[in-house]
């Protein structure tokens, strides 16, 4: 057997093996793929949150300090 004869056959079991290779990537940690978008998503809004919260709070002390004139 040549290495080109193996490499396209290495390829091949490999191409045949993805599907489930994938799969089992997914329920990494025994969640699906679908709890962990969700879980993604939950940190993601977390922290969006935080950072406005942040950035209002700074936005008030900042005119808090200057005092507003109208």
């Amino acid at each position: 057997m040549s290495q080109e004869d193996f490499a396209r056959d290495a390829a091949t079991e490999l191409a045949r093996a993805a599907p489930p290779i994938s799969v089992g990537a997914y329920t990494l940690a025994g969640f699906t793929l679908n709890e962990w978008v969700a879980i993604a998503t939950f940190f993601y809004v977390v922290f969006q949150l935080a950072f406005l919260l942040y950035r209002w709070r700074r936005v008030a002390k900042k005119t808090q300090r200057e005092g507003v004139s109208e």
